[in-house]
């Protein structure tokens, strides 16, 4: 018998699923372990939180709704030729979030006083900051590189090495999210007297870094960490297949009825179907072979005619589909990507914003992909070329498969876990984030 919870954990997360659900495992391994956890989330995934089994926090924030709009569609297309149309997308996004943020953070705030440990990721930064004032513990979640470096530029706006000094400028235009949003947040600290650690011009990365203990939640395997004593890696969080879970009967039985297919989707993204779709299956016509196409939540729509040898089909659990496919043409998140090498899979990849450029090429540089290219810019002909490529090189296999040992081997999920347990157990110390030894990997 479950004994009692134990300790009142809340995590937020906001943004596309591959923002949301990570954090669901999170919090659906905790209450295994025990916690009273809550989920607070954008109302796009309600849905996926509570198919968790863990109580959702509803804040009255929905990006669906917003990014659907036309602009947004229009700003996407023409982004590589009209980059000025994306910054006033931005701008745009950033007036109807101030439209709502007052009312997230006050009830946000009222969450954060009630807990015992705040765990949040980069799109939740200011929880962080209602954490400390509240004298909180915090957890900050990253998906992916995100201290300064000369190495390379902000992985968040693709991770290309422009030389040291450049590289190190893109960290600090991160300062202007802080911005977007500072009309709200001077409001909310007008109306409730909190938030003094929200301020404009501030990093929301920089501010999470500076105040929380980091859980890098990717592998070092893909993407080499800068040293922290303030940081725990362990490694991606791989969803398993839950008890009991299948797949849908019209999968199984095309799966069965040929060689393995390859799979297609490109998750999350919202925009530039009605070109995304005719791109696929053009492609997949000159290739010929067999696929699984994934429409998502807007990146591909279901044509009239689909031949047999193509099956369109909703959202699917990865850790139960990839293990019988030949390759996954994705668009380069983290999770799909994580997955995707876990199962050894060989990958095409065709990143459409934010990280997924700098994924793509750390999956090439260990020869399981060729290199990326933008989803804006390949052509039907480049892309069946680099399907029948991922299908048939045994040595991009073998790669694939060696990233996919290496994976698995990381503590994960567990060890996730385990850090935050060892944050608690200390926290009626000092120092309650400490000096334990982060959990290896």
């Amino acid at each position: 018998m479950q004994s009692a919870p134990r300790n009142q954990i809340l995590l937020v997360a906001f943004g596309t699923r591959g923002d949301v659900q990570p954090i669901c495992l999170l919090a659906h391994a905790l209450a295994e372990a025990g916690h009273a956890v809550r989920v607070a989330t954008n109302g796009d995934y309600a849905r996926t939180v509570a198919g968790y089994g863990v109580p959702y926090v509803d804040v009255g924030l929905s990006f669906g709704e917003t990014f659907r709009e036309a602009a947004f569609e229009k700003a996407f297309t023409e982004r590589h030729r009209r980059p000025l149309a994306l910054l006033e997308a931005v701008r745009r996004y950033g007036e109807r979030m101030s439209e709502r943020m007052p009312a997230v953070l006050t009830r946000l705030a009222e969450e954060v006083r009630a807990a015992d440990l705040v765990v949040y990721t980069t799109l939740g930064w200011f929880a962080g900051a209602l954490a400390a004032e509240a004298g909180v513990p915090s957890v900050f979640v990253a998906y992916q590189p995100l201290e300064p470096t000369g190495r390379f530029s902000s992985v968040l706006m693709s991770g290309r090495d422009f030389g040291a000094p450049l590289n190190r400028l893109s960290y600090e235009l991160m300062r202007g999210a802080s911005l977007l949003t500072w009309g709200a947040v001077r409001r909310f600290r007008r109306e409730t007297g909190l938030g003094r650690r929200l301020r404009p011009w501030t990093s929301p990365v920089g501010l999470a870094l500076a105040q929380s203990h980091q859980i890098r939640a990717y592998s070092p395997t893909l993407a080499e960490p800068i040293p922290s004593p303030d940081a725990t890696e362990t490694g991606f969080w791989l969803r398993p297949p839950r008890p009991g879970e299948g797949l849908p009967e019209a999968v199984e039985a095309f799966l069965t009825a040929g060689p393995p297919p390859v799979y297609v989707g490109f998750g999350s993204m919202l925009w530039g179907a009605r070109r995304n779709t005719r791109l696929v299956m053009e492609a997949l016509a000159l290739w010929g072979g067999r696929a699984i196409v994934a429409t998502g939540v807007g990146g591909l729509a279901r044509p009239e005619i689909v031949p047999p040898n193509i099956l369109f089909v909703g959202s699917l659990p990865h850790a139960l589909l990839f293990p019988r496919v030949a390759a996954a043409v994705h668009h380069g998140g983290a999770g799909t990507t994580a997955q995707a090498l876990a199962c050894g899979l060989p990958c095409v990849i065709l990143p459409v914003a934010s990280d997924q450029l700098f994924w793509g090429r750390a999956v090439a540089a260990r020869a399981a992909a060729e290199a990326p290219v933008p989803i804006t810019k390949i052509d039907p002909a480049t892309l069946a070329a680099r399907i029948a490529q991922a299908t048939s090189d045994p040595a991009m296999r073998d790669a694939a498969r060696r990233l996919g040992a290496m994976l698995t081997r990381e503590s994960g999920l567990p060890g996730a876990v385990a850090r935050i347990e060892a944050m608690l157990e200390r926290q009626g110390a000092a120092d309650p984030l400490g000096s334990a030894a982060p959990v290896s990997h």
